[in-house]
C-alpha cells in the first residue's frame, strides 16, 4: 500500500504537487516537508491510499536503506544507547 500526497501551492501555478511514500514514516516526512519548504499556503491537500508506482518492490527496499542510514548516523552521536 502506498500513500500519494497532493497539493496546491497559493500564489504559483495551479498544477499539482505530487509525492508518494511508501511507508507513514515517508508520508509524515512529505508533510514535514510541505510545510516547511512551502512557506506559502498550501490547500487541496490531499491523501490517497493505492498503488501509484509499479516498482513498489524497489521502492520499499529504497525506504528501508534510507531509513537505516538515517539511524546509523543517529546511533554514531548517540554511542551511549
Amino acid at each position: 500500500m502506498q500513500y500519494k500526497l497532493s497539493y496546491l501551492v497559493a500564489g504559483y501555478t495551479d498544477s499539482r504537487v505530487e509525492k508518494i511514500s511508501s511507508t507513514e514514516l515517508e508520508l509524515a516526512e512529505a508533510i514535514l516537508d510541505m510545510e516547511r519548504d512551502v512557506g506559502a499556503i498550501c490547500h487541496g491537500v490531499k491523501i490517497e491510499q493505492g498503488n501509484f508506482d509499479k516498482d513498489l518492490r524497489q521502492r520499499k527496499q529504497r525506504a528501508v536503506v534510507k531509513q537505516i542510514a538515517h539511524y546509523c548516523k543517529v546511533l554514531e552521536k548517540a554511542i551511549h544507547i
